[in-house]
């Protein structure tokens, strides 16, 4: 046998079932998956198992040869086993015959058949699981059968069948998952002495399919095998063209595809491109991740894009290059009404919309932008419509951004409105008082979730649930909770750099200190990856990850022991372009406590008092805890309490976000300039710039930078904004230079 990994679940699982025949019962488990998966060699582990109770298991392949018998490899197996003649099974009573073999098996003590690939059999093996399912008095028995899930899904008789043996109270259906990539990472190691970087090619070649995983192996770095490139066609030959063209189009991208931007690649027509991808994922080449659609393993990828041609790529490529310059929002929209059909839905409209601003506030990190267009929508909805499922999304993204940009009160007012609690809304209101230090709080919004997730028949959030419970778990200071989380929730393989990389920081976090060496390599790996995959990808997303990448690299740093104060520095400035504040006072933390460790001491101090100012000003009280206890190491006193009066008046009336506006426009930089480095529009800027004079009660620009300086003169800067954080990310040129 070869090596079987990762599969400890799935062996209980058929343990627990031979554990009931031994005590009488009679079942069957239908045992599926995709070709490579592994179920051959897990059910021969299972068969050895079963030997070292004292049963030989009877084991027969499901086969269709014309002019043989039904169910004749079964009939075969059981007369070798009991040493009978081939005329004593009477060929018109086939199905009595076996029941009648097994009964005789069945004398001596529990019994286990496998019957193997369903899917290349006839009709006659799944008649005899019905036949022993209606005869249930024939002893103890244990049925194990197999079959391959994409073919099953193209033989519609053969699916029919199953669904409905699967509905059986004696029937165990289990569908054999992916390997994760920590048990590639232990098939490798059992496999090679290879070092890590073979690790991270056969995990992104083989997405944790273990005949893939083992031929790779195999391979090292030579091309790749013929026996692979054959698995690999063998399934996408089986595709109708228009499946087959939805799949190359996703190899020639290399990463999840949202479904509008694949409309505008193929052009197929809506309903003959539902068809296709529907095709293509029944014929398990395309998996859905939400709202997007991805190749289901590397290998397919590389297959695929060998065959694509020059002009073929060249077209497919052409809204890719369109996209890397985002259009403005009524082009958005009007690109996602073309798609959709009917611009002139209501619904469609509002889901254009959430669908909108959440891209807005998601990969492309214009958060501004996308608050805008959320008030915007929301304000001009009627209040009958305001608790419709997009509305109550587009809250959602609304309330969630604001607690990114460290708008807390307003995050909380956005949160109190609806009246119809969400698994979404829940989420944010969790993520907001874990941000806040109020635990207790947190635990119980989290609670909630699964169970009304459960009840609206909305379960896309699952994933968040277990990012929030991995980063509560660390807070307590549970870091074996918060490593196996993280674990759990990195094993899925979804996500994109947005999404992942806060989960690896969280991972980083709970190493920090006393690391385990495997655990810290596996994420420095998976880091390796998502690199990169965003440096493979689209221009936009790149720029938009950069912050999050440039912050778990720096989150790795400090879980291996390194301390680099201008890491931390980089990854404020890049956070404190996209205005989310509270990522800021923690990169400030962390800049100062660096420092710190390598001996600045006055300079750490500096920077670990505007970490403080800004973790008061945003009520972040768990973030307050570690830095004061950060400045207590250094021997320097506290700043003052959140409940101190203005420094200047009209300065702490200002939002995070025109605070920063008002620091840039003190440098003297236009409109245009400023939102250049912020990365929101210059649209956006006039109006934060407007807002600004009025609460300031400046007359001018020039007023307003004076009211600006003059708080900057009271103390070491405003409170709210950190005075001396990079203003600029690094390599980024100063305006008006070469």
């Amino acid at each position: 046998m070869g090596v079987l990994v990762g599969r400890d679940d799935d062996m209980a699982f058929l343990l627990d079932a031979w554990s009931e025949t031994r005590r009488g019962a009679r079942s069957i488990v239908l045992l599926g998956g995709e070709a490579g998966i592994g179920r051959t060699e897990l059910v021969a582990t299972f068969t050895e198992r079963v030997r070292a109770d004292g049963v030989d298991a009877v084991v027969a392949q499901a086969v269709t040869v014309a002019g043989q018998r039904p169910c004749w490899t079964v009939v075969a197996a059981l007369r070798r086993r009991l040493g009978l003649a081939d005329d004593e099974v009477d060929p018109g009573a086939v199905l009595t015959g076996v029941g009648d073999l097994l009964s005789r098996l069945a004398r001596s003590g529990p019994t286990v058949l496998v019957v193997e690939d369903l899917h290349l059999g006839d009709s006659s093996y799944t008649d005899l699981l019905d036949y022993l399912l209606a005869e249930p008095d024939r002893g103890s028995l244990l049925v194990v059968a197999t079959y391959r899930t994409e073919v099953a899904r193209r033989l519609p008789g053969l699916s029919t069948v199953l669904a409905r043996l699967g509905a059986h109270r004696a029937v165990r259906p289990r569908e054999l998952s992916p390997l994760t990539e920590p048990s590639v990472d232990e098939l490798v190691r059992r496999s090679t002495r290879r070092d890590g970087g073979l690790s991270r090619r056969v995990w992104q070649r083989s997405c944790g399919n273990p005949a893939i995983a083992l031929a790779s192996i195999e391979a090292g770095d030579d091309e790749l095998p013929v026996t692979l490139r054959a698995l690999a066609l063998d399934r996408l030959d089986a595709l109708p063209d228009g499946a087959r063209t939805v799949a190359r189009a996703l190899a020639v991208v290399g990463e999840p595809v949202p479904h509008g931007l694949l409309a505008s690649m193929l052009d197929l027509g809506e309903p003959h491109l539902t068809a296709a991808v529907r095709a293509a994922v029944e014929g398990a080449v395309v998996t859905v991740d939400r709202d997007r659609y991805a190749l289901v393993n590397g290998l397919l990828g590389e297959v695929l894009d060998g065959e694509v041609l020059p002009g073929e790529r060249a077209r497919l490529c052409v809204p890719l290059e369109r996209r890397a310059a985002p259009p403005e929002h009524d082009e958005v929209l009007a690109a996602c009404f073309a798609v959709a059909g009917r611009s002139d839905d209501d619904d469609a409209t509002l889901a254009a919309h959430e669908t909108l601003a959440g891209l807005l506030c998601g990969p492309l990190g214009r958060l501004d932008d996308g608050v805008a267009l959320a008030r915007r929508v929301l304000g001009e909805l009627p209040e009958p419509r305001r608790s419709d499922p997009a509305a109550l999304g587009l809250r959602a993204v609304l309330a969630d951004a604001l607690v990114r940009l460290g708008r807390w009160d307003e995050a909380a007012s956005e949160l109190d409105a609806p009246d119809v609690p969400t698994p979404r809304l829940l989420l944010v209101a969790a993520r907001l008082v874990l941000g806040r230090g109020d635990l207790d709080a947190a635990d119980e919004r989290l609670a909630v979730v699964p169970g009304l997730a459960q009840t609206v028949g909305d379960t896309r959030f699952a994933d968040d649930v277990v990012d929030l419970r991995a980063r509560l778990a660390l807070a307590r200071g549970d870091r074996g909770t918060a490593r196996r989380l993280v674990a759990q929730r990195l094993a899925t393989g979804r996500g994109g750099a947005w999404v992942v990389a806060p989960v690896l920081c969280t991972g980083f976090r709970a190493e920090a200190g006393d690391p385990d060496p495997e655990a810290l390599d596996r994420l420095v790996r998976r880091l390796d990856t998502l690199a990169d995959r965003v440096d493979r990808g689209d221009p936009v997303l790149r720029s938009a990850a950069e912050a999050h990448l440039v912050l778990c690299r720096a989150e790795a740093g400090r879980a291996e022991g390194e301390r680099r104060p201008e890491d931390w520095e980089h990854a404020a400035g890049l956070w404190w372009a996209r205005g989310e504040l509270p990522a800021v006072a923690y990169c400030s933390w962390r800049q100062g406590e660096s420092m710190l460790d390598v001996g600045r001491r006055a300079a750490a101090v500096e920077v670990l008092r505007e970490a403080e100012r800004l973790a008061v000003s945003l009520g972040a009280t768990g973030r307050i805890r570690g830095i004061r206890r950060t400045l207590e190491r250094a021997g320097s006193p506290t700043t003052s309490a959140p409940d101190d009066p203005p420094l200047v008046p009209g300065i702490d009336t200002l939002t995070a976000r025109e605070t920063q506006v008002l620091a840039e426009l003190s440098r003297g930089l236009t409109n245009r300039a400023i939102g250049r480095r912020l990365r929101i529009s210059e649209k956006t800027v006039e109006v934060h710039v407007t807002h600004v004079l009025a609460k300031l009660g400046a007359r001018s620009r020039l007023e307003a930078s004076t009211v600006w300086h003059g708080a900057a003169a009271c103390t070491s800067g405003p409170r709210i904004v950190p005075a001396s954080l990079p203003r600029r990310p690094r390599g980024e040129l100063t305006p008006g230079r070469p």
